[in-house]
């Protein structure tokens, strides 16, 4: 039954559903987008921060690379395998390519993880994760540090695990709904 207003349809008094809030909804990429623009600015305010700390000016394309691997986060919702070697990529090259070695960049790598894993996903973590622990492997064979080799397969365990737990909440949550 129509309202018989022009420019309407369907039962009257009816109102439109809004828009569902699920993977690649206009909800979901404002959010990512609002993430990936807090990530970027916590993450070139850190660079500033832990650089004059040290003494040193932040190198123009350790900011780059922070940037773009954040910028990629805006886009996980559409193309999330884009966002995983991305980031997969910008990390370890922030670390390599860098002059001041802080955990900044962790960051990133955390956020797009969880992020993604909160939407459901979990070839796109577990990509992050494997091409960002690829490259620091290669890194390692040209320069070993045990302790840091460590520290990286633990950051790496962490993120998986949180990751995990992240998708089966978000999992159970929509089969609850």
């Amino acid at each position: 039954m129509s309202s018989g207003r022009p420019g309407e349809s369907g039962s009257a008094g009816r109102r439109p559903e809004p828009e569902e809030p699920g993977p690649g909804g206009r909800a979901e990429t404002v959010t990512n987008a609002a993430i990936a623009v807090v990530t970027a600015a916590a993450l070139v305010i850190a660079e500033v921060v832990f650089a004059f700390d040290r003494g040193v000016s932040p190198e123009p394309h350790s900011l780059l690379i922070l940037l773009a691997g954040s910028a990629s986060i805006a886009l996980i919702g559409r193309w999330p395998m884009a966002t995983a070697v991305t980031v997969g990529l910008c990390l370890p090259l922030y670390y390599v390519t860098g002059t001041d070695d802080t955990w900044v960049a962790w960051l990133m790598l955390f956020v797009a993880v969880m992020r993604s894993a909160a939407n459901g996903r979990r070839a796109a973590p577990v990509a992050t994760v494997v091409i960002a622990l690829g490259f620091f492997t290669i890194g390692e064979i040209t320069a070993f540090d045990p302790w840091r080799a460590a520290a990286i397969l633990a950051w790496m365990a962490v993120i998986v695990a949180a990751a995990e737990l992240i998708r089966n909440r978000a999992a159970y949550l929509q089969a609850v709904e």
